[in-house]
């Protein structure tokens, strides 16, 4: 949970700054450019490129893959997302130590939620108070626009309430306190609140900032978006013919009479950095209208964002290719087992010889079928069973050797389920694949190395014992530890008992744990 939360986290902070690089791009432009482009970096926050990246994965699957297939995943089996649950529940009962740094993050950034939402919950219903107390009050020049304005009592400056169906909140005497241009002016910024949605923006932000409140970026997002909506809005008072000093001294009369509204979502007057709004409307800077040029980077850049992850995901998920109508018939299970082969008790085994009418094309057809159809099963999907099934016909000393090719591949995907399937698969003998297996247990990949031994334990390969015992006890991932573990388990020779001992030992619990379980099998088969 806390490496997904990071990755997640370490994404969306590259995603700001490179908004960041692009608001300085625009910085001559219009503040409403700018202010998307802020708030794009804090709806990221929201938005994992994993959930991108899984609906390229659907995407990337042909209509017949949809129906062969569970989509999206990037392990085949339990055995590929986490190895061994089935046996690792006949290990002995044993008290597992808690594993309290998840625990203690949880429950600190719950405190932090709860504190940051109690807060903007107790200032929402102050406002909301106010505006139960507040009488309605009519606007001729308002009249056309729909919005209903209230005035209350306090000095709550004017602002916008409401998500979806704002109401404007005014001070009590603020008509009359000011001269008509100022007032024509402050209500044509509230306006410009009301048509930008803003309420409804600030909102947004408000729950990216009470989820990433640990994280300062989100609270410097938070700052920009007030300073640039502010100034968008007054820049649209400008371009409607507000006077540029009657506006300011609107802006500095309501500073000075009234308190600046608690919530970002409550659009006020006063927000921002006052001093540099003023210098802005004295000098009626406006911003620069976006060239072509401008727009062609925004547009490249909201296209990049979003099809990047699309396009990973959609690599991660290779089609499976249709059987059409003119193609060989599909290779379909016999009825009739095959015999088991003595010493070998639990691992599967074809069910009768191969017709003797497949050609070579045809069976690595069938095999890259099967291994693109596990590459994408979810765990426990039965196609994935059905898959290595089609294997059955197939003749081992054609077959095998096809399969083994894909454990070269540099797709993770497709080299794991390659691995399932010389490890689960219907083949008598997989000698054709064992010295690559050997190799992938030195891969770069974790889940590749603890796969590859897990296979060679499940097939019972006595020489690679001294590459699993080195695994179990040296190798830097947990998860590669684990497996080789149990597989030294599975191999079945007392020999790997002091290794293990050792190993029962490990710091991680779960490797402990698998170690412990081996332990157990290696004596109960000595027993006489």
């Amino acid at each position: 949970m806390i490496g997904e939360l990071a990755t997640h986290v370490w994404q969306s902070t590259l995603f700001a700054f490179v908004a960041g690089l692009l608001t300085a791009a625009f910085r001559k432009n219009r503040a409403k450019v700018r202010y998307w482009l802020w708030f794009s970096a804090s709806l990221k926050f929201l938005i994992p490129f994993s959930l991108l990246i899984s609906l390229g994965s659907q995407l990337g699957q042909t209509p017949v893959a949809r129906n062969h297939a569970t989509p999206a995943v990037s392990f085949a089996m339990a055995r590929i997302t986490q190895p061994f649950p089935g046996p690792l529940s006949f290990a002995p009962a044993r008290p597992v130590a808690t594993n309290w740094p998840p625990i203690a993050f949880l429950g600190v950034w719950v405190s932090g939620f709860v504190a940051i939402t109690l807060i903007r919950l107790r200032a929402w219903l102050r406002i909301r108070a106010v505006l139960h107390t507040s009488t309605a009050l009519e606007i001729p020049a308002l009249e056309a626009t729909k919005v209903e304005v209230r005035s209350s009592a306090g000095l709550l400056e004017p602002g916008v309430f409401g998500l979806f169906r704002p109401i404007l909140l005014l001070p009590e005497g603020f008509v009359e306190r000011l001269t008509p241009s100022q007032v024509e002016a402050v209500l044509a910024h509230e306006l410009c609140h009301v048509r930008r949605h803003d309420n409804l923006f600030a909102s947004i932000h408000m729950l990216v900032e009470a989820m990433f409140w640990f994280h300062p970026l989100v609270w410097w997002i938070g700052a920009r978006l007030v300073e640039e909506r502010e100034r968008a809005c007054d820049e649209g008072v400008l371009v409607l013919g507000s006077e540029p000093r009657i506006y300011a001294e609107a802006i500095l009369s309501v500073c000075k009479l009234y308190v600046e509204s608690p919530l970002v979502c409550v659009s006020g007057v006063a927000g921002a950095n006052l001093r540099r709004r003023i210098e802005a409307i004295m000098t009626n800077r406006c911003g620069q209208r976006l060239n072509r040029g401008k727009k062609f980077l925004l547009a490249s850049a909201g296209v990049a964002a979003l099809a990047v992850p699309v396009l990973i995901g959609i690599g991660n998920a290779p089609a499976i290719r249709a059987q059409s109508p003119a193609a060989a018939p599909p290779v379909a299970p016999t009825a009739q087992a095959a015999p088991a082969v003595p010493g070998n008790a639990g691992t599967p085994q074809p069910a009768a010889s191969p017709a003797r009418d497949l050609t070579v094309e045809r069976i690595q057809e069938v095999v890259k079928q099967a291994v693109t159809t596990i590459s994408i099963c979810r765990e426990g999907d039965p196609r994935a069973a059905a898959a290595l099934a089609t294997l059955r016909e197939l003749p081992e000393s054609t077959a095998v050797p096809m399969v083994a090719a894909y454990l070269t591949d540099d797709r993770n995907t497709i080299r794991r389920a390659a691995i399932y399937i010389l490890s689960a698969g219907p083949f008598r003998s997989i000698d054709a694949a064992i010295g690559q297996l050997k190799q992938l247990c030195k891969h770069s990949e974790d889940f590749t190395r603890g796969m590859a031994a897990l296979a060679l334990g499940t097939r019972r390969v006595a020489s690679s014992q001294p590459i699993l015992i080195e695994m179990a006890t040296a190798d830097a991932s947990p998860y590669a530890r684990r497996a080789a573990a149990y597989a030294l388990g599975l191999l079945g020779d007392p020999a790997a008992l002091p290794a293990l001992e050792r190993v029962a030992r490990d710091p991680d619990t779960t490797v402990a744990a698998n170690a412990r379980a081996s332990i157990e099998m290696l004596r109960s088969t000595a027993r006489p």
